[in-house]
């Protein structure tokens, strides 16, 4: 039996097939949401900060202005608590949408899969299944991991899904999380390690195969050609591979 067949149909099954895979936990972020009330408090605060202005110019006694301790204008010394007050909140809800907006978007495969287990099981009403609709405000709370080596497991899970028939048949560690057909999850070893192989052979390539073709060719402007031809296909893969940054880009060219 697998991990949630044995939970009822609908939420706690649903809940249970989201659990058992990290890349599934995909939830709205609300960005639109979480503008608009930036943009509210935002709006408070400016309005505060001009009634501040207003009693500042217009105060009757210049002398408070430059005392807080004995500043007898208690309308400015309200108005400055109801300030401390909405900015303190405003900064908690900055910090939280910072927070939420640094998540990484949920990968389209894991949204597919749950959206294709969905439509085949029916476990929840069609109204409250459609947030998986909202593919560009679904973010995941996964711990992110290395983008290449994730891509590339994908990769080799594909290929081996599609040319190898007993992939599915493989008496694996990695398939007991589910027994049920319309979920297929794999957690064993075997792609990993396939997928580092190919990794590790692509690296070698890269970085080997120029220095042997230098070996082999004696002609120096056909050298810097290499050099440079070997360079330009070493970062449009380091760029298309990973997540990487300009500078870190001009580092890996330059070593």
């Amino acid at each position: 039996m697998g991990l949630f067949t044995s939970h009822r149909p609908g939420y706690p099954q649903y809940s249970a097939l989201v659990s058992s895979h990290d890349p599934f936990f995909a939830f709205r972020s609300f960005r639109r949401l979480r503008a608009r009330l930036l943009l509210s408090k935002q709006d408070e605060l400016t309005l505060l900060e001009s009634e501040l202005g207003t009693l500042d110019r217009e105060g009757a006694a210049p002398f408070f202005l430059g005392t807080c301790r004995s500043d007898g204008n208690a309308s400015r010394v309200t108005l400055l608590g109801r300030v401390h007050s909405k900015l303190a909140e405003y900064d908690a809800f900055l910090e939280r949408c910072r927070q939420v907006l640094s998540y990484s978007r949920a990968s389209s495969r894991d949204v597919t899969s749950l959206r294709y287990w969905l439509d085949e099981t029916g476990c929840l009403s069609e109204e409250e299944s459609l947030y998986l609709d909202r593919d560009r405000d679904l973010a995941s709370l996964a711990c992110s991991r290395d983008f290449a080596m994730n891509h590339l497991e994908e990769w080799v899970e594909d290929r081996l899904i599609r040319f190898y028939g007993r992939f599915r048949a493989i008496k694996d560690p990695g398939f007991e999380i589910s027994s049920n057909p319309h979920v297929y999850i794999y957690s064993g070893g075997m792609i990993r390690r396939i997928a580092i192989g190919l990794l590790l052979l692509l690296i070698t390539s890269l970085i080997l195969t120029p220095v042997v073709v230098c070996v082999l060719v004696d002609d120096m402007p056909a050298r810097i050609t290499i050099i440079t031809a070997s360079t330009l296909c070493y970062l449009t893969v380091l760029s298309r591979l990973t997540k990487s940054r300009t500078i870190e880009l001009i580092l890996a060219g330059a070593t």
